[in-house]
């Protein structure tokens, strides 16, 4: 009898153990999960409170545009050997191509990018972005000796005439970084313009003419600022995405476990119905002996 209570002692300990190493574990399960899901979420609302404070501060910055080119446009009257560098028509392209490849290694990694991308009907880019939703192409040729001829220009006739051969330049430009707009080959519906010079970009985002037609042709004007910011806030992207991925792997491998843990449960659950079993076929044995027993020793008795 002292026997039976053991086992059934043990079998009580045991199962008590099995449940209550299940509360705890899907209560720890709980908890990490709720931690992670309150992480990612934490992470998405900073990624989007940044990306609207950018385009803030891009906006007050357009506002400001007009003081800051009056200021820019006395220096370059002044100046007359303003970006002398750029004066040289063969190189135009190269430098402003260097300058773009600078911003774009300095912020991206390397596998969100590439330069002198080639499309299959064999238009080169200047560069791409890599985003998992598509491309985005960027055009860096730019026409500096145009736009040093118009401002270094004296002679207020002159001026004018230099000046609409300028921003007709600008506007080939647009037409030439439209052509890269190609969703049957997974680009965005826009691509982007970039002017290596903060004073042309502002020459320009202060026509509005200018600025209608490359919003009509898809195109983004970005200066070296404007695309630090655009490049900053992708950047944060690429981040946030990251963190969300291995947020989803966390969470695949918890779910595996509560899929462990409820096979171990029905484990356990059968476990303990076999170790219920034994113990009724060992009190039906143990009656059976004691009645056998019971009989025995009473022959035994009618015999003396």
């Amino acid at each position: 009898m002292e026997n039976l209570i053991v086992i059934l002692l043990i079998i009580g300990a045991f199962i008590f153990f099995i449940f209550f190493f299940k509360y705890l574990f899907s209560k720890e399960l709980g908890s990490l999960r709720k931690e992670i899901t309150e992480t990612v979420s934490s992470s998405q609302n900073n990624l989007f409170t940044l990306q609207e404070s950018i385009n803030k501060s891009l906006g007050e910055l357009y506002k400001n545009l007009g003081s800051i080119y009056e200021s820019t446009r006395a220096v370059l009257e002044i100046s007359r050997s303003f970006e002398r560098v750029f004066r040289s028509p063969s190189p135009r392209g190269g430098i402003g191509e260097t300058f773009l490849e600078n911003i774009i290694k300095e912020l991206m990694p390397p596998s969100s990018f590439k330069f002198q991308y080639s499309f299959k009907d064999g238009r080169t880019a200047d560069a791409v972005l890599f985003f998992p939703q598509g491309l985005v192409a960027i055009d860096s040729k730019f026409p500096l000796e145009s736009f040093e001829n118009y401002v270094l220009s004296s002679e207020e006739r002159e001026k004018e005439r230099l000046k609409k051969k300028f921003f007709s330049a600008v506007r080939e430009r647009i037409d030439e970084a439209s052509k890269y707009i190609l969703p049957q080959q997974n680009t965005f519906d826009f691509s982007f313009m970039y002017v290596p010079s903060e004073s042309i970009y502002y020459e320009i985002v202060n026509d509005p003419q200018t600025l209608e037609y490359a919003k009509s042709k898809r195109v983004f004007v970005v200066s070296p600022s404007t695309l630090y910011a655009y490049l900053i806030t992708a950047t944060l992207g690429f981040k946030g995405l990251k963190i969300e991925k291995e947020a989803k792997k966390i969470l695949e491998h918890i779910k595996e476990l509560e899929l462990d843990v409820e096979d171990l449960g029905k484990s356990f659950s059968i476990l303990g119905s076999h170790l219920h079993n034994a113990l009724a076929k060992y009190n039906e044995v143990s009656q059976k002996l004691q009645s056998i027993s019971s009989k025995i020793a009473y022959e035994k008795k009618w015999e003396k």
